[in-house]
């Protein structure tokens, strides 16, 4: 069965807060002790390194009204410095 895939379309406002998780994912990652003393490791035994990452975001309209976070899905999300809006609830 194939599974029909419907485009959307971003408005400005959301293109913007893309831009801004992108730009948080990316200083998270600059800002990461664990990946700077990773990265010297590699180093230190005497290769190059390139490090490059890439993020696939899938976005979907909500069909309720009330969004709602599992509490495993903000705390990933507070250990790669990402802010969680304090008015989402969590869902058992």
């Amino acid at each position: 069965m194939a599974v029909k895939e419907t485009r959307l379309e971003l408005d400005s406002r959301m293109k913007q807060l893309l831009q801004k998780l992108g730009r948080a994912i990316n200083d998270s990652v600059a800002e990461s002790d664990r990946i700077a003393e990773a990265i010297s490791e590699v180093r230190a035994a005497g290769y190059e390194i390139v490090l490059k990452l890439d993020a696939t975001i899938g976005l979907a309209r909500r069909t309720s009204e009330e969004a709602r976070m599992a509490p495993q899905d903000r705390r990933f999300l507070e250990s790669t410095r990402i802010r969680v809006e304090e008015h989402l609830p969590e869902r058992a």
